[in-house]
């Protein structure tokens, strides 16, 4: 999604013939032992916030044995689970707990490991994890952060690269969009005119014209109030 990252899927297959092969058993040789796995996974990691993250993944594996040198022919199929949930409390520490599980329904085979995990970030992209591992599910499926070998202690680096090449895995900012004005209707009661004061709506036109008349004539006339002076004097 271009406008919003805070859902990330992906979707792999991965096809393999004798995983499992040494350089020793190369070059010695297998004879015509084969095995045939065809791996279906899905993951997904959800992040409402800076603060919150979760993981999931399912994986589906099918495989073909066929052991010449031992005459014998199987098939079986594995199914493998994990969850994860990281919560960042502060700024540079998170804690986070996650849950593993892989099962081989062929043989009645099932195992569940639980992990609890405190981090802390030297860098926004380079983590230091401490934890401690309840039971083991080894898979190489399960790589990474969920690959536990055995119960107990362990520690953790993970490392973020979303600056490869120039621009890549990152999310454009969007520049802000100008937003239509919005004008609110002035519901306030109109202003009365003081009282003794007559609106100009009121007066007729013809007084109005009648008295800007008179205002103008008592203008152009600035002796009228004055005394008239004539030749003899003072009238």
């Amino acid at each position: 999604n271009p406008h919003s990252d805070k859902f990330n899927g992906l979707l792999s297959y991965e096809y393999a013939i004798n995983p499992s092969s040494t350089p020793n058993s190369l070059l010695v040789g297998a004879g015509s032992d084969s095995i045939q796995e065809h791996t279906l996974a899905m993951e997904g990691i959800y992040a409402p916030s800076w603060r919150w993250e979760f993981y999931g993944k399912y994986a589906l594996r099918a495989t073909n044995a066929d052991l010449d040198s031992l005459g014998v022919t199987s098939t079986n199929t594995i199914h493998l689970g994990q969850l994860r949930a990281t919560h960042r409390f502060a700024y540079r520490w998170d804690v986070t707990g996650s849950v593993r599980y892989i099962t081989q329904p062929e043989t009645n085979f099932d195992e569940v490991g639980f992990a609890l995990e405190a981090g802390y970030y030297l860098t926004p992209d380079l983590r230091l994890g401490v934890g401690y591992s309840f039971g083991s599910v080894n898979d190489r499926s399960l790589g990474g952060s969920g690959f536990r070998s055995d119960d107990g202690p362990y520690i953790g680096v993970t490392f973020k690269v979303n600056e490869l090449w120039d621009q890549f895995g990152l999310q454009q900012v969007a520049p802000p969009q100008q937003e239509e004005s919005l004008l609110e209707a002035d519901d306030s009661p109109p202003i009365e005119a003081p009282v003794g004061v007559i609106p100009a709506a009121a007066v007729p036109a013809n007084d109005m014209a009648t008295d800007e008349a008179g205002v103008n004539s008592v203008a152009a006339d600035p002796t009228a109030d004055n005394s008239q002076i004539t030749d003899g004097g003072e009238e």
